[in-house]
């Protein structure tokens, strides 16, 4: 049984965790880029989805909910929007039971303990302590664990709690 979660942005992650929480797969998120552009490579994160769904039983695909920010552009908004629809049309296409997430709401309950000032920090500390043999590394090359990855654990580790 697995427990996914998703991090949709650009710079997002995918992981997923068996029902004792072991990590079993964690990635970037997809991209592609279109002259000097970036999107979602929908094809690679469908295959992606297929191939964790016929390794093991999907319990739960946690995805982070995504909304307009105060001062943020027009054409930023809808690239959020884009990429956000493109990820839920996949999971619906595929079948996969899903929920969306506020960060707050996962914040919430993963960091208890930690003082709430760099989310992303806070994410990659314990997404480091739950997985110290993970690198959350978005190439060999990386010399930072990525963000995006550390966020998509810390959604399938709620996730799991939500829907166990």
């Amino acid at each position: 049984m697995l427990y996914i979660g998703i991090d949709p942005g650009l710079a997002g992650g995918i992981c997923a965790i068996d029902e004792t929480g072991e990590l079993k797969f964690i990635t970037t998120m997809p991209t592609l880029s279109i002259g000097t552009k970036k999107e979602i490579d929908v094809p690679a994160f469908v295959l992606t989805l297929r191939s964790l769904q016929t390794k093991d039983k999907i319990r739960i695909v946690g995805i982070e909910t995504q909304h307009a920010m105060p001062k943020q552009g027009v054409s930023s908004m809808f690239k959020i929007g884009k990429g956000y629809g493109i990820i839920i049309g996949a999971l619906a296409a595929l079948e996969l039971p899903y929920t969306e997430i506020r960060a707050n709401d996962w914040q919430k309950i993963m960091f208890v303990g930690h003082p709430k000032s760099n989310t992303k920090d806070i994410s990659k500390k314990i997404a480091k302590q739950l997985y110290p043999k993970c690198e959350f590394k978005a190439s060999l090359r990386c010399t930072t664990m990525h963000d995006g990855m550390t966020d998509a654990c810390m959604i399938a580790n709620f996730a799991k709690l939500k829907h166990q």
